[in-house]
């Protein structure tokens, strides 16, 4: 996953925590991967930049509040899935509520932030959040599990993306592209990248998806 996406000298970045829940890109060099060969590898939760890593949520909340206090302020909080129990408990929702002046950017998981958030969009939107960064990966569902990503439908995504658009929050997608690919799924992704338009998506290579040389 590049970076620049998402990382600029506008915006402050934060690392919290290590590994995904999912168990995503078991055997291509993802976060199980990870949990299996305790080594740092490509993925998603190991961006390849100067990182500012954070593992105490606590003191995560409290410099993340700090650098955002400012007007015009933006900062990415970086977690493997900030809709799960944990993350979600201790991270985001200990953030104060906001009054517009921050642009703040998360990522999670489709299936997480469906179940979660549903149609409370001004959850997220009185917190300052104003990006969201989903896990999209392929628009062919068996292409989703074979990095076995939690499951959920083309149509659940793009009306995520287009209801995010509606309530003022900026809806991403996280893509990749594997040697597994054909015309066939790179058609299907974009078909769905043209009925959902995003706001934003990154596409990795293949870098993310083969094993891990040992």
């Amino acid at each position: 996953m590049g970076g620049s996406c998402y990382n600029d000298d506008r915006r402050d970045l934060l690392v919290v925590g290590n590994h995904c829940v999912n168990n995503c890109f078991p055997e291509h060099g993802g976060c199980a991967s990870a949990i299996k060969e305790k080594v740092d590898v490509r993925c998603e939760l190991r961006p390849e930049m100067p990182d500012k890593a954070i593992p105490d949520t606590l003191n995560t909340v409290n410099e993340f509040v700090e650098i955002t206090t400012n007007k015009g302020n933006s900062a990415f909080l970086y977690t493997p899935d900030m809709f799960n129990d944990f993350y979600f408990n201790n991270v985001l929702s200990q953030l104060p509520n906001r009054n517009g002046n921050t642009y703040i950017a998360i990522n999670g998981c489709v299936r997480t932030f469906a179940d979660r958030v549903g149609d409370n969009w001004q959850l997220l939107y009185d917190k300052g959040v104003r990006e969201v960064w989903l896990g999209v990966e392929s628009g062919d569902p068996k292409m989703r599990k074979v990095y076995n990503k939690p499951a959920f439908s083309n149509q659940e995504i793009a009306a995520i993306t287009v209801k995010g658009r509606e309530n003022g929050i900026n809806i991403c997608w996280f893509l990749v592209e594997c040697e597994g690919d054909t015309d066939v799924t790179k058609l299907q992704t974009y078909s769905l990248l043209k009925e959902a338009q995003p706001y934003r998506f990154h596409i990795s290579g293949a870098e993310r998806c083969v094993p891990k040389e040992q």
